[in-house]
């Protein structure tokens, strides 16, 4: 969970500065769009990311007290029963 919660936290750094970097000065009207669109597809990107990252931790998290009872059939010793 630690490495989850690691993963998390640099996502949303990523994200905080894919918001924020567009405070660049341009020469060139193009490239000012082509800057925008790629800032635009890179907080997209990350914010899908994050939000799959997410669904994992809470799945792990909602996993992780069900016990799993095949396994539990599989390996009953037959002679304690």
């Amino acid at each position: 969970m630690a490495k989850l919660a690691e993963k998390k936290e640099a996502l949303q750094d990523e994200l905080k500065k894919a918001s924020g970097g567009a405070a660049t000065k341009l020469r060139c009207v193009n490239a000012a769009r082509a800057c925008a669109l790629r800032a635009g597809l890179t907080r997209l990107l990350c914010s899908e990311r994050l939000a799959t990252l997410e669904r994992t931790i809470e799945s792990k998290e909602s996993l992780k007290n069900v016990s799993l009872g095949t396994s539990k059939i599989n390996y009953l010793d037959p002679r304690c029963v």
